[in-house]
């Protein structure tokens, strides 16, 4: 029965709404009848019953909540708050749900899930994305976080996107775009992505791709970060593209206007809202 409690627990899940991120937390207990470890495990026994339960799924992050017995999992899910899980300290119970405070009225999943994202792309190296800068701040660094944007070159909802990036740069705000091809869906999107950071001129290149142009392969070829680009959208658990990644770590998934994405980044920029 171990071997389909995963599958079993995420049916259930979908059944009880989880999946559209419903303010409803299901309660389920692991598969196997009765307790399956003593009360009080230390955290390594309860990472050790969780993955005997649950083969072939990997822990990524293992961590106590503000409730005392219960541990927060986050699993290699394709979406990170889809892929939070919490589960007891005796190895019985799990539930899969946002974790809300009453209390407070924080919903503590979601500000897990932006604290692990804004983490991830503190780190983010600008010298392996092609930065897109308002025209102030062409020959400096730019005075503002960057919004991130993994872009696939033969992704039909980027090429919608793409002019909305570019007015977002003219109003004043950075956009890093991450080459992220998306191989499954998109064959030559990798071969593309290679091709477009040899350019001599990156973000021209860019643009041919996106407005559907043909991307010939480089003559010559050259070091890139396509590969790490990969390895940090598998840990944002990016799994769509375009995802927009905005300053304060809100992920914003498909196309948007231009409009839509202002109005959320000047607030926390502290640009005017009309500018």
């Amino acid at each position: 029965m171990t071997g389909t409690c995963w599958s079993v627990l995420m049916r259930t899940a979908d059944l009880l709404g989880l999946s559209m991120r419903v303010t409803l937390v299901g309660v389920a207990m692991l598969c196997g009848s009765g307790p399956v470890v003593a009360e009080g495990l230390p955290e390594g026994a309860v990472r050790a019953t969780f993955e005997a339960k649950f083969p072939g799924v990997t822990i990524k992050q293992l961590s106590p909540t503000e409730i005392a017995g219960w541990y927060l999992v986050e699993t290699d899910g394709a979406a990170l708050e889809a892929s939070i899980l919490y589960v007891h300290e005796s190895g019985r119970y799990v539930f899969s749900g946002g974790l809300f405070d009453l209390a407070s009225g924080r919903n503590l999943t979601r500000d897990y899930v932006r604290r692990k994202q804004q983490e991830v792309l503190s780190g983010l190296d600008l010298s392996k994305v092609i930065l897109l800068k308002p025209q102030a701040e062409a020959q400096r660094e730019p005075a503002l976080r960057p919004i991130v944007v993994f872009d696939d070159p033969d992704c039909p909802f980027c090429r919608k996107f793409h002019p909305e990036v570019k007015k977002i740069v003219q109003a004043g705000v950075p956009v890093a775009v991450v080459l992220y091809p998306l191989v499954r869906p998109h064959p030559d999107a990798y071969r593309k992505s290679v091709a477009i950071w040899c350019a001599e001129d990156r973000a021209a290149m860019l643009d041919h791709a996106l407005a559907g142009q043909p991307v010939p392969s480089p003559e010559q070829p050259c070091a890139h970060p396509i590969d790490e680009n990969l390895k940090l959208g598998h840990d944002l658990h990016v799994s769509s593209t375009p995802s927009i990644f905005l300053p304060n770590g809100t992920l914003v998934l498909g196309h948007r206007s231009a409009e839509e994405i202002l109005g959320q980044v000047r607030p926390n920029l502290g640009l005017p809202v009309g500018q």
